[in-house]
């Protein structure tokens, strides 16, 4: 069984490395019976040898492992996790606080000025997260009404993200003392966290996704510490409450954690032990979900919030439909257009594609085609939305193929570097992997910037433009997006191999996360944030005892 996963997950990466590269070199792959058994019989053979590599790696890793531990048993640590605990968390701040004081009072990115605009109308909607949004809005009151000053208010907020997200990691870390995890590993992962620059970037941005993967983070924690040792309430609580906050804070969030609670539904029917755990697992996944959509019906009721359009969900089918026109609708856009769709066909694109967006189709980003979109079409024409979209999945489906795998390069191919790049079509500065501009919108509503270090913000702001991380050969391949998605499948299966099976349940929710953003407009650092975060953790886990 071992043999068969590993050879799926290496078939799989080399599919997804070839048909990249492919995509990259020539724009489209043309799907033909030859060339599509071509590809599948490469990557079968290619992937079983790599997958088979990989196995074997890890059965070596495993006998040293077992070898060492007769040499010296695995010491526990009862006491001084909670030292270990602040110390972490001190030296985690300390690595933040030269960003924070460059970029004082944050980066002020993202969707802070969409934000602000609805708390400036007092007109809110729910395709930001309402919690996210009002927290700002407060932030901005507190600056204003106690500092007297707002844009102390926001840096208040930044700072309050960057010891939330220190506390999240340092709890890791005194849990992974606790385990018994060697000083040697610890000092590597805290390292890692303070000094991989992705973290500071983003810790000190404006945006929803830093206190998700906080709450990210939290869950994680209190779900092994669940799974694996005895019950106890303290993590139970942390649990319940991080959930309900991981769902007011993005979105997607409950639909991560509804695979997790299908994943507890089936240990609690076919497992053979702990059902009184998993049992409990699942009412207090209940519960939590129900808190969260109670808490959220109490925040909407209270701002009169209306519903978000639910285009963002449509992204996918948005750059298929718009692949579609592009290279057979007859439109005129590139010369491979053969004009081969049937007119009911074009007809229902133009509804749902206005102003013939189709023509700013970019592979890589659904937002210059989504921006035009009518998303009645797929409301309230819904019969013929589907109609349509089954039938040029008959009739192209190579396209519809070619679409998501291009728009989602970034998470799959280790070769792509969309995810500094999707922004060049807006031709701004600060709009590459990490967004380091000023929006110049929020100085509306009192917060300006105030750099304490211009130095190191120019110098990393530089960085951040110039897509410095993509200049280091090799080095670069431990920064690229990509490698999260497979450094997370290959330590899933390494635990399947050993048959930890409880160690396995956490990934369910990174699953769930992963088949959201697989649906989502673009290849976004900052969307991969909270996996970013709890990775090192969960490899740590992986080796720990």
């Amino acid at each position: 069984m071992d043999a068969i996963l590993f050879g799926i997950a290496g078939f799989l990466f080399v599919f997804f490395h070839l048909t990249g590269w492919e995509l990259e070199q020539s724009g489209n792959i043309l799907w033909t019976t030859g060339h599509t058994v071509y590809v599948l019989a490469l990557s079968l053979v290619l992937g079983i040898v790599v997958g088979e590599g990989i196995r074997f790696l890890f059965l070596f890793m495993q006998k040293k492992q077992v070898k060492e531990q007769k040499e010296q048993e695995l010491i526990t640590h009862g006491k001084g996790s909670g030292m270990v605990w602040l110390g972490s968390l001190v030296l985690l701040v300390a690595a933040r606080l030269p960003v924070f004081l460059a970029f004082y009072p944050g980066i002020c990115a993202y969707d802070m000025s969409i934000q602000l605009g609805q708390i400036g109308a007092n007109e809110y909607n729910l395709h930001h997260p309402l919690a996210h949004t009002l927290l700002l809005k407060y932030s901005l009151l507190f600056g204003e009404k106690v500092l007297h000053n707002p844009t102390g208010g926001i840096a208040c907020m930044v700072f309050g993200q960057i010891l939330l997200l220190s506390a999240a990691m340092a709890l890791g870390i005194a849990f992974l003392y606790k385990k018994g995890v060697r000083k040697a590993g610890l000092i590597l992962l805290q390292a890692f966290w303070m000094f991989y620059p992705f973290y500071s970037y983003l810790n000190i941005s404006v945006t929803k996704d830093v206190l998700f993967a906080v709450f990210f983070q939290f869950q994680m924690i209190a779900l092994i510490q669940l799974l694996t040792e005895k019950r106890r309430w303290q993590y139970e609580l942390l649990f319940v409450v991080s959930t309900v906050l991981m769902q007011l804070f993005r979105n997607n969030g409950i639909y991560a954690f509804l695979c997790l609670e299908g994943v507890f539904f089936l240990c609690l029917l076919f497992g053979k032990k702990d059902r009184k755990r998993y049992l409990r697992l699942f009412l207090e996944g209940v519960i939590s979900l129900v808190g969260g959509v109670l808490c959220l019906a109490v925040l909407t009721r209270a701002t009169g919030a209306q519903q978000g359009d639910k285009r963002e969900m449509l992204s996918v089918p948005i750059q298929q439909l718009a692949r579609c026109m592009v290279y057979h609708g007859g439109v005129g856009v590139i010369p491979e257009d053969d004009g081969t769709m049937q007119e009911q066909d074009r007809a229902l694109i133009n509804d749902f594609l206005l102003n013939n967006s189709y023509r700013y189709y970019d592979e890589k980003i659904s937002d210059p085609v989504k921006n035009h979109t009518n998303t009645y079409i797929v409301r309230y024409r819904t019969a013929d939305f589907l109609k349509t979209y089954l039938h040029l999945l008959q009739r192209y489906p190579g396209e519809l193929v070619n679409a998501f795998l291009t728009l989602n390069a970034g998470y799959l191919y280790m070769g792509d570097e969309s995810h500094g790049r999707i922004y060049e079509f807006r031709d701004e500065e600060g709009l590459s992997y990490i967004h380091t501009r000023w929006d110049f919108n929020v100085e509306e509503y009192g917060v300006f910037r105030h750099s304490f270090a211009e130095g190191l913000r120019s110098f990393l702001v530089k960085w951040a433009n110039d897509n410095g991380h993509l200049s280091i050969p090799i080095v670069k391949y431990f920064f690229v997006p990509a490698l999260v998605f497979w450094a997370y499948l290959i330590t899933f299966l390494n635990l399947v191999r050993k048959k930890s099976w409880k160690k396995c349940i956490p990934y369910a929710l990174v699953a769930g996360y992963y088949l959201t953003l697989f649906l989502g407009p673009a290849v976004q650092l900052r969307y991969l944030f909270p996996l970013l975060v709890t990775l090192p953790f969960l490899i740590c886990c992986s080796n720990s005892e």
